[in-house]
C-alpha cells in the first residue's frame, strides 16, 4: 500500500524517509517547508522556521 504524505517540509521528509512506499506531494516548487533559506542580494534569510533548529528543549530535539 502506497501512503500520501502531504507536504514536502521538514516532517514530511522525515517520515517519507521511514516510510518504504510512499509519495510526497508539495504544492510549492522547493521542498523545505518552513526550514527554507531565501537568498537575495548576496544574503541568506531564513524563511520563517528555521528557530526550531536551534532550540533548548531536549526532548523535542530527539
Amino acid at each position: 500500500m502506497t501512503v500520501g504524505i502531504i507536504g514536502a517540509g521538514l516532517t514530511g521528509l522525515t517520515l517519507g524517509s521511514l516510510i518504504a512506499d510512499c509519495e510526497i506531494v508539495e504544492k510549492n516548487s522547493e521542498c523545505g517547508g518552513l526550514c527554507r533559506s531565501l537568498e537575495e542580494d548576496g544574503f541568506t534569510f531564513d524563511w520563517g522556521g528555521s528557530h526550531i533548529i536551534f532550540s533548548k528543549d531536549k526532548d523535542s530535539m530527539q
